[in-house]
Formats: C-alpha cells, sequence, structure tokens
C-alpha cells in the first residue's frame, strides 16, 4: 500500500517539487532583501526601493558632484563679467628732503604730507572681451620748507579717469569660455539624466522579478495544498505523508539536484 501512495505523490506532486527546488533559493534571497524593511513593519514599495538607490548609489553620486561642479564654474566665470568696485585709500603719507641750495649759499628742509583715495569701478565686456574703468581719485598735500620760513601750504586735486582697454587677437576669449562652460553643464545634466534612468530601470527590473518570484512562491503553496488536500488517505497515511514532507523539504533545500520521493 505504501508503495502504490509513493507511486501516487510522484506523479501530482512531482512538477510541484521541482518548482520547490528552483524557488529555495529565491525564498531565501526575498527574505533577506527585504528583511531589514519588514522589521521595522514596511512594506518595501517601488518608490521606496528608488529612492533607496539613488541615496547610495555611487554612480548618482558622481554624476551629482559632477554637475554641481559644472554649475558652480558657470556661476563663477558669469560672475566675473559683472561689475567689480574697489577703494585704495593712502590716509597718511609724509616725506622730509634736505638739500643744498647754491643761491643762498644753506640748507633748505621740505616737509611733504600727503593724503589720497581711489574709488574704481570696473566693467568686464562679454562681447569684446574689453575692459571699460572708470576711476576718481582725490589728492590732498601740505607741504613747508625752511626757505619760506615754514609757512604751510595746503593744496588738493580731484582727477576723473575712464579708460577703454581691447585686446587685438583675443577679442572673443571670454565669449568661448562662457559657451565652453555652458556646453559642459549641459552634458553633466544629460549624464546625470541617463545615469538616473538606467538605475531607474534596473532597480524597477530587480523589483519586478522579485514580485514575481514571490506570486510564483504563494502559487506553488496553493497547488502543493490542494494537492494534499484532495488526497483521501488513512491517518496512518498522513501522518507518514507529513513526515516524508517535512523530511523532503530539509532534503531539497540542502541537496536540491536529488530527488526524495524516489
Amino acid at each position: 500500500m505504501k508503495r502504490s501512495i509513493r507511486h501516487d505523490l510522484k506523479q501530482t506532486n512531482g512538477s510541484i517539487l521541482r518548482k520547490k527546488r528552483g524557488l529555495v533559493s529565491v525564498l531565501y534571497l526575498i527574505l533577506f532583501s527585504i528583511a531589514g524593511v519588514r522589521a521595522g513593519g514596511e512594506e518595501l514599495t517601488l518608490e521606496m526601493a528608488l529612492n533607496i538607490a539613488f541615496q547610495n548609489s555611487p554612480a548618482i553620486r558622481q554624476a551629482s558632484l559632477q554637475l554641481e561642479i559644472n554649475r558652480r564654474n558657470l556661476w563663477a566665470e558669469q560672475a566675473g563679467l559683472k561689475s567689480q568696485f574697489s577703494l585704495s585709500v593712502t590716509p597718511y603719507r609724509t616725506s622730509s628732503n634736505r638739500v643744498f641750495s647754491e643761491l643762498t649759499s644753506s640748507y633748505n628742509t621740505q616737509n611733504l604730507t600727503r593724503t589720497s583715495t581711489a574709488f574704481t569701478i570696473r566693467q568686464p565686456i562679454k562681447w569684446t572681451d574689453a575692459e571699460l574703468r572708470v576711476t576718481d581719485q582725490f589728492n590732498w598735500q601740505e607741504s613747508s620748507s625752511t626757505f619760506t620760513g615754514g609757512v604751510k601750504e595746503s593744496t588738493f586735486s580731484n582727477s576723473l579717469t575712464v579708460s577703454l582697454s581691447q585686446p587685438l587677437f583675443t577679442y572673443n576669449r571670454t565669449k568661448m569660455q562662457i559657451k565652453e562652460l555652458e556646453f559642459a553643464l549641459e552634458n553633466a545634466q544629460l549624464a546625470y539624466a541617463i545615469q538616473k534612468l538606467q538605475i531607474e530601470r534596473q532597480v524597477t527590473q530587480q523589483f519586478l522579478n522579485l514580485y514575481y518570484s514571490r506570486m510564483s512562491i504563494q502559487i506553488s503553496q496553493e497547488e502543493y495544498k490542494n494537492a494534499m488536500e484532495s488526497r483521501q488517505t488513512s491517518p496512518r497515511t498522513t501522518a507518514w505523508l507529513r513526515w516524508k514532507t517535512s523530511a523532503c523539504s530539509i532534503k531539497t533545500v540542502w541537496m536540491p539536484s536529488k530527488s526524495c520521493w524516489g
């Protein structure tokens, strides 16, 4: 009787056991993949998997850093085209000279005190690589000498200067540098988008494979359960089947190449 039952079980459950052998490794992969997420009581979703991949992918990090570098290089070059203001102040400068005068046959001491301030506006021109400079300079000085009896005289002056500097052979250098930085930034943006799409495709494919594996395991379990319920056997045979099924599951995990019902 046992031989006939074993022969019937070979025919009805052979395909189910073959599926279980191939799905045991997938089951362990699924358990280890989502154990960390399920430990917190949360279900792993595709959006969560994509966020984890984007945050921990070295390729995404490298593309993001390269994108930020190219963006800041372009900002720095464009900032250099804005007007630049500078203020130069010399608060105190003094000098004293002692010279011999042949006219009076005596030494003459000259004392000079100066103060100066210069305000400059510098404006680069993008189209011709020229530079427009406007400078306003204020000077004040006080002088005295022994020849005039030590009388101090004060004078001041204010001058405004406008100058234009235009290179002859490199008139489009700044414009070309900006174009190169704009192209580099666009290339970095495309590389970042392509890398993100590749990561999204890989994660989506792995997530779907994981989902299909879980569904296959559930279907196999339901088929096996239905096959066992369809068999009407005695209590002694049922106990023997339970023992044989548990032993077969252990043997399938450790020796998947050998059949446990033969």
